[in-house]
C-alpha cells in the first residue's frame, strides 16, 4: 500500500523561481520556527530523486536556533521542479539553480550547507567553482565516485560520453532505480517505514540518463583536481556509511585524503557504522548519531 502524501507544516513557505530565458521552474521551501528575524540559515542540497517533503523533519531534528532558517529546493528534473527528468547538461546548471534560490531568499546572510549524495557533489562543485560560499559543509554519503554496478565504471564513462555526444543524452541508462526493490534487498536503509517513504515518492524520477552520467563524471573529475581543491573555502565533514552500496564509498576516503592534502580548510571523514546510504532515513539510533555529529560540526555557526 502506498504511503499517504507527506505535507509540509505551516512552518514552511513554498515558492518557485523561473528565469525569463529558462522554461524550467525551480521549486524551493524555507522553514522558519520563529518570528525572530532570520540572521543565518542551513541550506540542504538533496540527493538524486529526492524531494522537499522527504526530509521535512530535518529542521526540527537539528533543533535550530530561533534566528536560523532551513532552506532547500527540488533540483531541476526532480521533485516538483521543472526540467527533463533525471537529466542535466552540466553540474553548473544545478549550482546556478541553487545559487539563484540562495540569493533570492538569503541575500548576504551567512549559511552552512547540509547535503546528501548527489547534493554533496553539487555543494562541493559549487564551492570549488566559486559560486556558493557556505560557512561550512556536512555531507551525507556524497556522490564522489560512481559505482562499478550495473556496469564497470570505465565502460559506463565511455558509453555515456559517446551516447551523449551522438544525441542520446536524454535516454535512460537503466541505473539508479529503487522503487521495485523489496525491503529485504534494499541498499538504502535498515528502517522499514523510512524505506516506504523513499520508495513511494509522489514525484517519479526515472533511471539516470546518459547525459546525467556524463555530467556527473565530469563534476567528479573536477572536484579531485589539486588546483581546484586549493579553492575549497568551507570546512567540510564527510559522513560515510559502513554498508554503502549506492555510491562507491572509496570516493569518500580518497576525496577526503586529497582535500586534506590540498585545501587550506579542515576536511574530516566520519564513518557511520552499521548504516546504509540514506543516513537521514536510517533507524533512529543512526539518525540521532548523524544529527548529533552534524550539530557538533556546525557548532560555531549555530552558537
Amino acid at each position: 500500500m502506498a504511503q499517504p502524501i507527506r505535507k509540509l507544516s505551516n512552518k514552511w513557505r513554498v515558492d518557485t523561481l523561473r528565469e525569463s530565458t529558462d522554461p524550467a521552474t525551480i521549486r524551493y521551501a524555507l522553514f522558519r520556527n520563529s518570528d525572530v528575524p532570520m540572521s543565518r540559515c542551513i541550506v540542504y542540497f538533496q540527493g538524486r530523486a529526492e524531494w522537499i517533503e522527504k526530509n521535512m523533519e530535518l529542521p526540527d531534528s537539528l533543533a535550530l536556533p530561533a534566528d536560523c532558517g532551513f532552506l532547500t529546493l527540488d533540483h531541476r528534473g526532480q521533485g516538483a521542479s521543472g526540467g527533463e527528468r533525471a537529466y542535466i547538461d552540466s553540474y553548473d546548471t544545478y549550482v546556478d539553480d541553487a545559487k539563484r534560490v540562495i540569493d533570492a531568499e538569503l541575500g548576504n546572510l551567512p549559511f552552512a550547507v547540509l547535503a546528501h549524495s548527489m547534493g554533496g557533489l553539487i555543494a562541493v562543485y559549487g564551492n570549488l567553482t566559486d559560486k556558493i560560499h557556505p560557512h561550512s559543509m556536512a555531507l551525507s554519503a556524497p556522490l564522489f565516485q560512481i559505482p562499478n554496478d550495473p556496469m564497470p565504471r570505465p565502460m559506463s564513462r565511455v558509453a555515456a560520453s559517446i551516447l551523449t555526444k551522438v544525441g542520446w543524452g536524454k535516454v535512460r541508462s537503466g541505473a539508479g532505480r529503487h522503487e521495485k526493490t523489496p525491503f529485504e534487498r534494499n541498499r538504502l536503509t535498515h528502517d522499514y517505514e523510512m524505506f516506504q517513504i523513499v520508495k513511494n515518492s509522489p514525484y517519479y524520477v526515472p533511471s539516470a540518463t546518459f547525459g546525467w552520467v556524463t555530467a556527473t563524471f565530469a563534476a567528479i573529475d573536477f572536484i579531485y583536481r589539486p588546483e581546484n581543491l586549493q579553492k575549497l573555502s568551507a570546512p567540510t565533514l564527510v559522513f560515510s556509511p559502513s554498508e554503502e552500496r549506492v555510491v562507491d564509498p572509496v570516493g569518500h576516503t580518497t576525496w577526503v585524503a586529497a582535500a586534506s592534502q590540498n585545501a587550506k580548510v579542515e576536511v574530516n571523514l566520519a564513518l557511520i557504522h552499521g548504516s546504509k546510504h540514506e543516513l537521514f532515513s536510517e533507524v533512529p539510533d543512526i539518525r540521532k548519531q548523524v544529527i548529533s555529529k552534524t550539530k557538533d560540526w556546525f557548532r560555531d555557526f549555530l552558537s
